[in-house]
């Protein structure tokens, strides 16, 4: 992109093809050829800092968006096995753990609630301003804020198949995408300045 873009900027300043003799400052242009030449040279100019300005923009905010989604994953979770309870790292959870979710406390994964009632909090992950009433059968997502009440939770998913690494694996895919595009670019570029040198051969 960049190369395309100082091509475009520099054929102005080029020798003129017709007679090879260098085109003058624009202040002493006064035929319309050449003044057209500098307008597109402003105009593609000023495209590429604006897209480039947008670009920068899309991926800050996108960077943001990811750090905010991985804070919602608490780092520790409480195990119920055998009638005792024990706070494990997050990673060592595996699907069929029973959990317990305190009053305030956020979800540590996503599963089925065995037993409890409490109003769930799911504006961070689903968006839904008022909290979700959670009762025995109904599934939550890891990262909500449960409310008033205990809850004890049966996972149903860890790790990348969870609800937030799914999101955050979407979010990346469009930074890939881009990437990829990026990548085309780089081998279109080469092809595209050789057929415009070579056009500019012919002319000259």
């Amino acid at each position: 992109m960049r190369s395309t873009c100082a091509g475009s900027i520099g054929s102005p300043w080029s020798p003129d093809c017709d007679d090879n003799e260098p085109v003058r400052m624009p202040s002493s242009i006064t035929t319309s050829a050449p003044t057209a030449f500098f307008a597109v040279t402003v105009m593609v100019t000023t495209y590429h800092i604006f897209s480039e300005w947008l670009s920068l923009i899309v991926k800050t905010r996108s960077s943001q968006a990811v750090k905010r989604l991985l804070d919602l994953r608490p780092e520790t979770a409480r195990i119920v096995a055998d009638g005792q309870e024990r706070e494990v790292p997050i990673e060592d959870v595996k699907v069929g753990d029973h959990i317990r979710v305190r009053p305030g406390e956020r979800i540590p994964t996503d599963g089925i609630v065995v037993s409890g009632h409490s109003g769930v909090d799911q504006s961070l992950v689903t968006g839904e301003a008022v909290p979700v009433v959670k009762r025995e059968g109904d599934p939550v997502i890891g990262g909500s804020i449960n409310g008033t009440g205990t809850l004890l939770v049966n996972t149903t998913a860890v790790g990348e198949g969870s609800f937030l690494q799914q999101v955050i694996r979407h979010v990346e895919d469009g930074f890939n995408v881009g990437h990829q595009r990026s990548v085309l670019a780089v081998h279109f570029q080469p092809n595209l300045l050789t057929q415009a040198g070579r056009k500019f051969a012919e002319l000259a």
